[in-house]
């Protein structure tokens, strides 16, 4: 779910894919699990409950998720998925390149934020079951076929071209512009004065906005990026010391703390995982 930071053709790379017009993402989550960090992507995104339910927040809102439920994320919006049970879905981020050459722009539309029909969830399992073939001479022609027919039902039954915008550009500018610098600066002191000034706006105004959009104060988001980024240099064999101090975390003890609050683990366990 991390990599959902990245381009579609990082994507594409990470899983090793080539030719196919989405990528797909098996979720599981429970009320205990790792870090729920916020992101955005310039690609649209559905996510269908396959089993349990949870919650999505989008831009600050918090929805409800449910079993046989299909969740829009529009391109750019700042979101994340959590529950305090036990929720498995499946995420599909298409490819905008693909959708475009079928004059499909997705960034210029809008749809209904939660869909619960039987006949769109049926050709999102199509998309699934031909994701998970084996490479074929026609599995790519199948795949995209799939994801071209669930996106013209999409368009043609679930379209809400005169929603509102889904955000304040500028508030959306000014966590975006946070987000990243944390992303980029973690391992470094990271004060709220030098984010505001980085995002052109006071650091009042930030904490408020950055809680509204993400659901995490910035001190949260920044220690669960951080311990994010421990995770993998403890997997790529970096003692808790140094794993700490690369990820900014000046004090051991605090660093052992927060890492379990945020992934259910102590270090020296994850490590030996």
């Amino acid at each position: 779910m991390k990599t959902r930071y990245d381009t579609y053709d990082k994507y594409k790379k990470t899983l090793s894919l080539s030719n196919t017009p989405c990528v797909l993402f098996y979720v599981s989550k429970n009320a205990s699990d790792e870090i729920l960090c916020a992101n955005w992507h310039s690609e649209i995104e559905f996510q269908l409950c396959l089993e349990g339910s949870g919650y999505l927040v989008l831009n600050g809102d918090k929805f409800l998720f449910e079993k046989d439920t299909i969740a829009v994320v529009h391109p750019e919006e700042i979101h994340y998925t959590g529950t305090s049970s036990e929720v498995i879905f499946m995420s599909m981020i298409l490819d905008g390149k693909f959708c475009k050459n079928a004059d499909i722009d997705f960034s210029a539309l809008r749809f209904r934020r939660f869909i619960r029909d039987e006949a769109l969830c049926g050709y999102f399992r199509n998309i699934m079951l031909h994701y998970s073939e084996p490479p074929s001479v026609y599995r790519t022609a199948l795949l995209q076929a799939s994801v071209l027919i669930f996106s013209a039902e999409l368009l043609r039954r679930f379209s809400a071209s005169d929603a509102a915008p889904f955000a304040n550009k500028k508030q959306f500018d000014e966590v975006k512009r946070s987000i990243s610098y944390i992303r980029a600066h973690y391992g470094e002191k990271l004060t709220l004065d030098a984010l505001a000034k980085n995002a052109f706006t006071d650091k009042y105004r930030l904490s408020r906005v950055f809680k509204e959009y993400t659901g995490f104060t910035v001190t949260q988001y920044i220690n669960e990026r951080r311990c994010e980024a421990a995770k993998d240099l403890l997997r790529s064999g970096k003692t808790v010391r140094d794993a700490a101090l690369l990820c900014g975390f000046n004090n051991l003890s605090f660093f052992t703390r927060m890492f379990k609050r945020c992934t259910g683990k102590k270090p020296s366990e994850y490590k030996s995982d």
